[in-house]
């Protein structure tokens, strides 16, 4: 948990030097992925150091993705429906926590939990190349330089 931590702050310090306007929808997209591929890589290899240094890894990619992501409801919500939005977010983020443990519990205890991260990753990377390529292939410009 310390690892994921020390990944998550430098991952907030880093999103936040750089986005001066808002959140990109590249941000959203990297940190998802990049959370994902460090899950399957975790499941591959068993080396304390290694895992630790994944770890740190996933917690920058779940932080870019989580922050982008609260960013992006936020700008895309009226001043009149922010409030409502925004606890309907959270309940929804924060609400499907216990449905994740279900799944991840049950299938480490049929297939192990190296082999939960490698299948929840590949789940992961499965629904965000999903998203990207047929639902909002056109919502997303995966362009890294800001317009003025």
């Amino acid at each position: 948990m310390s690892s994921m931590g020390v990944g998550a702050l430098i991952g907030a310090l880093i999103l936040a030097s750089l986005s001066k306007k808002g959140a990109k929808p590249f941000y959203l997209i990297l940190g998802g992925c990049g959370l994902c591929v460090f899950q399957i890589l975790i499941g591959f290899q068993s080396y304390y150091w290694l895992t630790t240094i994944l770890l740190a890894l996933s917690g920058f990619s779940m932080i870019t993705f989580s922050a982008s992501a609260n960013t992006t409801v936020q700008l895309n919500s009226s001043n009149k429906f922010r409030g409502r939005v925004m606890s309907v977010y959270s309940l929804v983020f924060g609400g499907v926590t216990p449905i994740g443990a279900i799944y991840a519990g049950s299938l480490a205890e049929k297939v192990g939990a190296h082999m939960t991260f490698v299948i929840s990753g590949l789940i992961g990377i499965a629904y965000i190349l999903y998203v990207v390529l047929f639902k909002y292939k056109k919502s997303f410009s995966l362009d890294i330089v800001e317009d003025d």
